[in-house]
């Protein structure tokens, strides 16, 4: 039994958040687990780190992205790309009640 199109097609935008969301929170638990943990020169170093991926903007970066690119992106290759970009409100907020335990 196959599945109408755009059943497949509707899909893939939530498939391409969900893998986004998923991975920017492991991303940005982990890091902000190991600062808040550890603190001294590994939480300025992830904190400096957090910095510079969050002053990057993400619009820009789709973009570049999509004119640099020489195949069409998929939705799925738009989310890791967020998810790249997007962990450090995670693991700032992770960061800070780990510290604060």
């Amino acid at each position: 039994m196959t599945h109408p199109s755009w059943t497949t097609s509707a899909l893939r935008p939530a498939s391409s958040a969900f893998i986004c969301a998923a991975g920017a929170t492991a991303i940005g638990v982990t890091v902000g687990a190991i600062a808040g943990y550890f603190g001294g020169w590994v939480g300025e170093l992830s904190t400096w780190a957090m910095g510079v991926v969050a002053s990057v903007p993400a619009l820009v970066v789709l973009i570049i992205v999509s004119i640099w690119s020489r195949f069409p992106v998929s939705p799925i290759g738009y989310g890791l790309w967020l998810m790249v970009l997007l962990w450090t409100g995670v693991a700032r907020v992770v960061g800070a009640s780990v510290a604060s335990l």
